[in-house]
């Protein structure tokens, strides 16, 4: 792990107040905390040597970058080194990211001379005030929403730029850092955030991270009877269990395991459209029990009060713990 960085050292280096904070607007906020964690951002790789943002700026706009990669956290160098020789291999800067290059091979290009974008939303879990860094070797931008948090418009050694930024509002935001490393000395970046009176600074989890806004369909994970459900406007349908397998099959390849006991419907919850080819029989008990039958898109549910039914529905979702 490498050395935490104290937030309140950087306010106190940069002489930081709480009036001297960026206020993100909330107007900039682009959705709700989603349920599910972040998967990280989507980074872009140009090739050239520059010394300042504008110049970085000048060789974007001549072309389309040289790659794309996928950045599950920015912390580069992976692992416990903080910079690596511009003489070293982008295998070596991006680690376990470099995976995912597309465009060039990262196993034949330097560390060196290259400009990075990574670009994407960030998750803002309470309204209030957070302090942000990047260190870097060489130059940085960071920005969020509309605002730019922190600069660094220059070559440097390995070296930490930060601001106090403030949120009225709780959720997903627009984050975008553009990184360089010149052709000489060490490579490395590093984004970080921590309360900002208390925390340490440490690197942004990729959890918090999204290379998207996730679709509403995976926003909210619910719970029911232990198994995981995600709430959708759609359920499979059917009034016998070879149609319920028919319907499951044709949207997705999940299919019920066999069982003898026909199961009865009532009308979905939250709102949702009825089961039209449920047949209209009441439940007998009100232990309605729901059972979720995952398929490629996502999920399909139905409600059950067969126990023999929610127990095969149990089986099949216990085999997938993601969705």
């Amino acid at each position: 792990m490498k050395s935490a960085l104290t937030a309140a050292g950087v306010a106190a280096a940069l002489a930081l107040s709480a009036s001297a904070q960026v206020a993100i607007p909330a107007a900039d906020r682009a959705g709700a905390i989603p349920g599910l964690p972040g998967d990280g951002l989507n980074g872009s790789v140009w090739f050239g040597t520059t010394a300042d943002i504008a110049g970085a700026e000048a060789i974007m706009a001549g072309g389309t970058a040289n790659g794309t990669l996928h950045s599950s956290q920015v912390d580069y160098p992976n692992g416990l080194a903080t910079i690596v020789s511009v003489d070293q291999f982008l295998t070596d800067f991006l680690g376990v990211d470099a995976a995912s290059v597309v465009g060039f091979d990262p196993g034949a290009e330097n560390s060196g001379a290259k400009i990075f974008t990574f670009t994407g939303f960030i998750s803002i879990p309470e309204a209030r005030t957070y302090a942000f860094g990047v260190a870097s070797d060489d130059g940085m931008r960071l920005r969020i929403g509309s605002m730019l948090v922190t600069a660094f418009d220059g070559d440097r050694g390995f070296g930490l730029s930060g601001e106090l930024a403030s949120f009225t509002e709780a959720g997903l935001y627009p984050i975008d850092l553009l990184y360089w490393a010149n052709d000489s000395g060490e490579s490395g970046v590093e984004l970080l955030w921590g309360d900002s009176a208390i925390d340490p600074l440490t690197p942004i989890p990729q959890s918090s991270l999204h290379s998207t806004i996730p679709s509403p369909g995976s926003l909210a994970l619910l719970s029911v009877a232990g198994m995981a459900m995600v709430r959708r406007k759609r359920w499979v349908c059917g009034r016998s269990d070879a149609s319920i397998k028919r319907a499951l099959r044709a949207s997705g390849g999940w299919t019920i395991a066999a069982h003898t006991t026909r199961p009865l419907y009532r009308d979905p919850p939250n709102g949702a459209a009825p089961c039209t080819s449920a047949p209209r029989t009441r439940p007998r008990s009100s232990a309605v029990k729901h059972g979720c039958f995952l398929s490629s898109s996502r999920a399909s549910c139905h409600g059950l009060t067969s126990t023999g039914a929610f127990a095969a529905a149990s089986r099949i979702a216990a085999r997938t713990s993601t969705l």
